[in-house]
Protein backbone atom coordinates (compact mmCIF):
# COMPACT_ATOMS: atom_id res chain seq x y z
CA UNK A 1 0.00 0.00 0.00
CA UNK A 2 2.53 2.28 1.03
CA UNK A 3 4.46 1.97 -2.60
CA UNK A 4 1.01 2.45 -4.38
CA UNK A 5 1.04 5.95 -2.41
CA UNK A 6 4.48 6.69 -3.20
CA UNK A 7 4.24 6.10 -6.90
CA UNK A 8 0.92 8.30 -6.66
CA UNK A 9 2.37 11.03 -5.25
CA UNK A 10 5.44 10.71 -7.47
CA UNK A 11 3.56 10.51 -10.59
CA UNK A 12 1.40 13.92 -9.29
CA UNK A 13 5.08 15.55 -9.12
CA UNK A 14 6.01 14.82 -12.50
CA UNK A 15 3.27 15.85 -13.68
CA UNK A 16 3.16 19.10 -12.58
CA UNK A 17 6.69 19.74 -13.08
CA UNK A 18 6.27 18.70 -16.56
CA UNK A 19 3.73 21.48 -16.75
CA UNK A 20 5.80 24.12 -15.83
CA UNK A 21 9.06 23.24 -17.77
CA UNK A 22 9.21 25.61 -20.06
CA UNK A 23 11.09 29.35 -20.35
CA UNK A 24 12.20 31.96 -22.55
CA UNK A 25 16.15 30.63 -22.57
CA UNK A 26 15.65 27.94 -25.38
CA UNK A 27 16.21 29.39 -28.71
CA UNK A 28 13.73 27.18 -30.66
CA UNK A 29 11.03 27.55 -27.97
CA UNK A 30 8.28 26.15 -30.09
CA UNK A 31 9.66 22.74 -30.95
CA UNK A 32 10.39 22.80 -26.88
CA UNK A 33 7.62 24.36 -25.63
CA UNK A 34 5.70 21.45 -27.61
CA UNK A 35 6.91 18.71 -25.81
CA UNK A 36 4.47 19.76 -22.82
CA UNK A 37 2.00 21.63 -25.65
CA UNK A 38 1.73 20.37 -28.48
CA UNK A 39 -0.21 23.18 -30.12
CA UNK A 40 2.75 25.46 -29.63
CA UNK A 41 4.06 23.92 -33.00
CA UNK A 42 1.21 22.58 -34.51
CA UNK A 43 -1.77 25.36 -34.06
CA UNK A 44 -2.17 27.41 -36.80
CA UNK A 45 -3.17 30.75 -35.28
CA UNK A 46 -0.20 31.24 -33.34
CA UNK A 47 0.76 34.41 -31.28
CA UNK A 48 2.44 36.72 -31.69
CA UNK A 49 2.75 37.97 -35.24
CA UNK A 50 4.40 40.90 -37.17
CA UNK A 51 1.89 43.35 -37.86
CA UNK A 52 2.01 44.46 -41.31
CA UNK A 53 0.06 47.12 -42.37
CA UNK A 54 0.41 46.09 -46.28
CA UNK A 55 -0.89 42.52 -45.25
CA UNK A 56 -3.52 43.53 -42.62
CA UNK A 57 -7.45 44.21 -44.27
CA UNK A 58 -9.11 47.12 -43.28
CA UNK A 59 -12.08 46.57 -41.76
CA UNK A 60 -14.35 48.43 -39.20
CA UNK A 61 -14.96 46.27 -35.89
CA UNK A 62 -16.32 48.19 -32.73
CA UNK A 63 -14.52 47.73 -30.01
CA UNK A 64 -15.88 49.90 -26.40
CA UNK A 65 -13.82 49.90 -23.65
CA UNK A 66 -15.04 50.11 -19.93
CA UNK A 67 -12.29 50.80 -17.51
CA UNK A 68 -12.34 52.57 -14.08
CA UNK A 69 -9.13 53.02 -12.02
CA UNK A 70 -8.37 49.67 -10.00
CA UNK A 71 -6.32 48.24 -7.39
CA UNK A 72 -4.70 45.20 -8.56
CA UNK A 73 -3.04 42.48 -6.76
CA UNK A 74 0.25 41.40 -7.69
CA UNK A 75 2.05 38.27 -8.69
CA UNK A 76 5.04 37.18 -9.69
CA UNK A 77 4.51 33.58 -11.69
CA UNK A 78 8.07 33.18 -12.77
CA UNK A 79 7.37 33.97 -16.10
CA UNK A 80 6.30 37.80 -15.89
CA UNK A 81 4.67 40.30 -13.09
CA UNK A 82 0.91 39.95 -13.61
CA UNK A 83 -1.81 42.36 -11.66
CA UNK A 84 -4.66 40.72 -11.21
CA UNK A 85 -8.57 42.63 -11.42
CA UNK A 86 -11.52 42.13 -9.60
CA UNK A 87 -14.51 41.36 -11.74
CA UNK A 88 -15.39 45.51 -12.62
CA UNK A 89 -13.24 46.54 -15.94
CA UNK A 90 -14.94 45.18 -19.34
CA UNK A 91 -14.95 45.77 -22.52
CA UNK A 92 -17.43 45.10 -25.58
CA UNK A 93 -15.71 43.50 -29.14
CA UNK A 94 -18.10 42.36 -31.84
CA UNK A 95 -21.31 42.52 -29.73
CA UNK A 96 -19.47 40.46 -26.94
CA UNK A 97 -18.29 41.38 -23.55
CA UNK A 98 -15.07 40.64 -21.52
CA UNK A 99 -14.18 41.23 -17.95
CA UNK A 100 -10.62 41.99 -17.56
CA UNK A 101 -8.63 39.28 -15.47
CA UNK A 102 -4.86 40.49 -15.19
CA UNK A 103 -2.44 42.35 -17.24
CA UNK A 104 0.80 41.65 -17.30
CA UNK A 105 4.18 43.25 -19.07
CA UNK A 106 7.15 41.22 -21.68
CA UNK A 107 10.41 42.59 -22.45
CA UNK A 108 10.55 43.61 -25.39
CA UNK A 109 7.55 43.28 -27.52
CA UNK A 110 6.42 40.07 -28.51
CA UNK A 111 4.30 41.53 -31.71
CA UNK A 112 6.92 43.56 -33.72
CA UNK A 113 5.10 46.24 -36.33
CA UNK A 114 6.36 45.30 -40.02
CA UNK A 115 8.88 44.03 -38.80
CA UNK A 116 10.50 46.37 -35.84
CA UNK A 117 10.01 44.99 -32.53
CA UNK A 118 9.54 47.66 -29.32
CA UNK A 119 11.24 47.48 -25.47
CA UNK A 120 8.50 46.24 -24.17
CA UNK A 121 4.62 45.48 -24.53
CA UNK A 122 1.61 44.93 -21.96
CA UNK A 123 -0.95 42.30 -22.20
CA UNK A 124 -4.27 42.78 -20.69
CA UNK A 125 -5.65 39.49 -20.68
CA UNK A 126 -10.09 39.23 -20.39
CA UNK A 127 -12.31 36.66 -20.45
CA UNK A 128 -16.25 36.43 -21.33
CA UNK A 129 -19.00 33.79 -19.66
CA UNK A 130 -18.12 31.59 -22.01
CA UNK A 131 -14.66 31.02 -21.27
CA UNK A 132 -13.76 32.82 -24.68
CA UNK A 133 -10.46 34.84 -23.99
CA UNK A 134 -9.49 38.38 -25.68
CA UNK A 135 -5.95 40.20 -24.97
CA UNK A 136 -5.51 43.84 -25.84
CA UNK A 137 -2.07 44.62 -26.73
CA UNK A 138 0.07 47.92 -26.05
CA UNK A 139 3.38 48.45 -27.35
CA UNK A 140 5.97 50.81 -25.14
CA UNK A 141 8.64 52.80 -26.72
CA UNK A 142 11.40 54.70 -24.56
CA UNK A 143 12.08 57.90 -24.68
CA UNK A 144 12.47 61.17 -21.95
CA UNK A 145 9.39 61.21 -20.94
CA UNK A 146 8.53 61.42 -16.82
CA UNK A 147 4.53 60.62 -17.10
CA UNK A 148 3.85 57.22 -16.04
CA UNK A 149 0.29 57.86 -15.95
CA UNK A 150 -0.88 54.52 -15.86
CA UNK A 151 1.07 53.36 -13.39
CA UNK A 152 1.94 50.03 -15.11
CA UNK A 153 5.35 49.49 -13.31
CA UNK A 154 4.94 50.93 -10.09
CA UNK A 155 5.11 49.07 -7.24
CA UNK A 156 5.83 45.66 -8.96
CA UNK A 157 8.07 44.54 -5.64
CA UNK A 158 4.38 44.95 -3.20
CA UNK A 159 1.71 42.93 -2.87
CA UNK A 160 -1.07 45.27 -4.75
CA UNK A 161 -0.81 48.42 -6.71
CA UNK A 162 -3.34 51.23 -8.45
CA UNK A 163 -3.45 51.44 -12.25
CA UNK A 164 -5.16 54.22 -13.49
CA UNK A 165 -6.85 51.75 -16.21
CA UNK A 166 -9.45 54.94 -17.33
CA UNK A 167 -6.54 56.26 -18.80
CA UNK A 168 -6.34 53.22 -21.56
CA UNK A 169 -9.15 54.91 -23.41
CA UNK A 170 -7.32 57.24 -24.53
CA UNK A 171 -5.32 54.95 -26.61
CA UNK A 172 -8.22 53.57 -28.58
CA UNK A 173 -8.71 54.65 -31.95
CA UNK A 174 -6.89 52.55 -34.90
CA UNK A 175 -5.95 49.35 -34.14
CA UNK A 176 -4.82 45.55 -35.79
CA UNK A 177 -7.03 42.86 -34.55
CA UNK A 178 -6.42 39.11 -35.38
CA UNK A 179 -7.69 35.65 -33.88
CA UNK A 180 -4.72 33.83 -32.31
CA UNK A 181 -3.24 32.11 -29.65
CA UNK A 182 -2.08 32.44 -26.36
CA UNK A 183 1.87 33.08 -26.29
CA UNK A 184 2.68 30.78 -23.58
CA UNK A 185 2.40 26.95 -22.73
CA UNK A 186 -0.43 25.76 -23.80
CA UNK A 187 -0.61 27.78 -26.28
CA UNK A 188 -4.28 27.71 -26.44
CA UNK A 189 -5.83 28.74 -29.70
CA UNK A 190 -9.17 30.90 -30.21
CA UNK A 191 -7.79 33.67 -28.45
CA UNK A 192 -8.94 37.38 -30.13
CA UNK A 193 -6.05 39.97 -30.12
CA UNK A 194 -6.28 43.76 -30.40
CA UNK A 195 -3.19 46.11 -30.68
CA UNK A 196 -3.26 49.64 -30.58
CA UNK A 197 -1.91 52.13 -32.77
CA UNK A 198 -1.27 54.54 -30.37
CA UNK A 199 1.76 53.24 -27.86
CA UNK A 200 3.04 54.36 -24.37
CA UNK A 201 5.67 56.59 -23.65
CA UNK A 202 7.89 55.83 -20.93
CA UNK A 203 12.03 56.18 -19.74
CA UNK A 204 14.42 53.55 -18.78
CA UNK A 205 14.08 54.75 -14.99
CA UNK A 206 10.85 53.88 -15.38
CA UNK A 207 10.62 50.41 -17.12
CA UNK A 208 14.04 49.56 -14.79
CA UNK A 209 12.18 48.06 -11.70
CA UNK A 210 10.64 45.52 -14.38
CA UNK A 211 14.00 44.98 -16.37
CA UNK A 212 15.78 43.97 -13.05
CA UNK A 213 13.21 40.94 -12.60
CA UNK A 214 12.74 40.11 -16.27
CA UNK A 215 14.95 40.82 -19.07
CA UNK A 216 13.75 38.70 -21.86
CA UNK A 217 10.56 37.13 -21.63
CA UNK A 218 9.04 37.33 -24.90
CA UNK A 219 8.14 34.32 -27.22
CA UNK A 220 9.29 35.60 -31.37
CA UNK A 221 7.24 36.46 -33.60
CA UNK A 222 5.51 33.55 -35.70
CA UNK A 223 5.09 32.72 -39.32
CA UNK A 224 1.65 33.19 -40.75
CA UNK A 225 -0.68 29.77 -41.54
CA UNK A 226 -4.13 30.38 -41.78
CA UNK A 227 -3.98 33.63 -39.48
CA UNK A 228 -6.18 36.56 -40.97
CA UNK A 229 -5.04 40.50 -40.09
CA UNK A 230 -7.72 42.89 -39.65
CA UNK A 231 -6.89 46.73 -39.57
CA UNK A 232 -9.49 49.19 -37.43
CA UNK A 233 -8.97 52.81 -38.65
Amino acid sequence: MKKITILIILSILISCQSKRQWNYAIVDQGQEWSKTAKECVRGEHQSPIDLSVIQAKAKKSEFIIHYKDSVAEIENDGHTIKEKFKKENYVFFKNKKYFLKQLHFHGHSEHSLNGIYYPAEVHLVHKNENNELLVLGIFIELNSSRNNRFGFFKNINKKRTLVKLSKIKDLNGSFFYYNGSLTTPPCTENVEWIIFDKHISLNHSQLYPFRQIFKNNYRPVNSFKDHELFYNN
